[in-house]
């Protein structure tokens, strides 16, 4: 079966999303086509292929590399709690890795996050959660930090930022947060890619770094158990080797 262009699909999904939109404001509830959307909007966007109809495990494929991916959606609004979780996924299937495509309250793709088959296994089979454990869902925030960003931006432009802990997208694309010393927050930092630029706000000065000059300059800190598993590394004093990142 031969599969439409994603452009000739854009009129008709145009239509929906205004459908889904109308039909929560007068009902209260979805109509149930998030994750069609989402599918689309990763397909075009991606420049991927649609799965065969009735296709189990895996929703779409990258035919350059022949990765398969299960996509995921979620309409993320302003005022959404921390406790989104996704649909099940499960190491029965056939899939290569996970495409997490978040939408805004219009249904309209903000950023779309990949995360490995490895990683997002190993992050199912930590303890502490039957939604993991027994019904394979995890978190939004949960796979973001397993996560590479594949398309968009970490943060809303517009309004509530996509990642953690209140970080703020500026104007030149760096992505900033406050703190009270120098301190570094794995659940901003480790979604950007190698050559995204974060900005760490401190009553002692603004500084300013790739996600690359950390990896380099601050490898203890990455490695380091308050980083990995506290996801915060914080200095008492800012050290030597953090002034050339002094803006």
């Amino acid at each position: 079966m031969t599969f439409p262009h994603p452009d000739d699909l854009v009129g008709i999904l145009a239509d929906v999303k205004l459908l889904a939109k109308r039909y929560l404001a007068l009902t209260g509830r979805p109509l149930g086509v998030t994750g069609e959307i989402a599918e689309f909007e990763a397909v075009r966007l991606l420049g991927l292929e649609l799965a065969p109809v009735r296709q189990s495990g895996w929703d779409a494929l990258d035919r350059a590399t022949g990765i398969r991916y299960q996509i995921k959606g979620r309409v993320l609004k302003p005022d959404a709690g921390p406790g989104q979780r996704l649909g099940s996924l499960t190491a029965a299937k056939e899939w290569d890795a996970v495409l997490l495509v978040i939408l805004d309250e219009n249904y309209e793709a903000q950023v779309i996050w990949e995360a490995a088959r490895d990683a997002t296994l190993a992050r199912l089979e930590r303890p502490g959660s039957r939604a993991r454990s027994e019904r394979g869902q995890l978190g939004v925030q949960e796979l973001i930090r397993v996560s590479k960003l594949r398309w968009g931006t970490p943060s809303s432009t517009r309004r509530r930022p996509l990642v953690s802990n209140a970080a703020e997208l500026r104007s030149d694309g760096a992505v900033r947060y406050k703190f009270s010393r120098l301190g570094f927050k794995a659940d901003i930092i480790e979604p950007l890619p190698d050559d995204g630029v974060f900005e760490v706000e401190t009553p002692r000065g603004l500084f300013r770094m790739t996600k690359r000059d950390f990896a380099v300059v601050f490898a203890a800190v990455r490695a380091s158990k308050s980083y990995q598993e506290g996801r915060l590394y914080h200095f008492p004093q800012v050290p030597k080797r953090a002034e050339r990142f002094r803006v």
